[in-house]
């Protein structure tokens, strides 16, 4: 059974909502199109995914609540898909928020000022 604190914090005198009601409330933030593909994608990661039946328990949860049935899976990786996500991020767009030592040599401390538009 996964920690009860992740799904009723209140038991321990958190004023927090349960990791399902967070993942409804993040949902909802979308619109109404974009929900359905929300609802049948729901990837969980990080250390907390190890607890044993955790994705079951959070299904639970979320069947119980949802009347779209939401699709409930965990990330293969689970201890490194941060760091993967990072690296992806830094492969797509890190060009942008980078200053090559070259650039600075060339123009000084100008060239922060022209890359990053300060």
């Amino acid at each position: 059974m996964a920690p009860e604190v992740l799904f009723r914090p209140d038991v321990f005198e958190l004023e927090d909502k349960g990791l399902h009601k967070l993942i409804i409330r993040s949902v909802e933030k979308y619109k109404e199109e974009e929900k359905e593909l929300l609802w049948k994608n729901i990837i969980l990661s990080g250390g907390s995914m190890h607890f044993k039946n955790i994705v079951d328990r959070i299904q639970k949860e979320l069947d119980c609540i949802c009347t779209t049935k939401p699709i409930v899976e965990r990330q293969k990786h689970i201890m490194t898909s941060a760091w993967r996500g990072g690296k992806v991020l830094a492969d797509t767009v890190m060009d942008k928020f980078m200053l090559t030592s070259e650039e600075y040599e060339e123009k000084g401390p100008s060239a922060i000022k022209s890359k990053f538009a300060i």
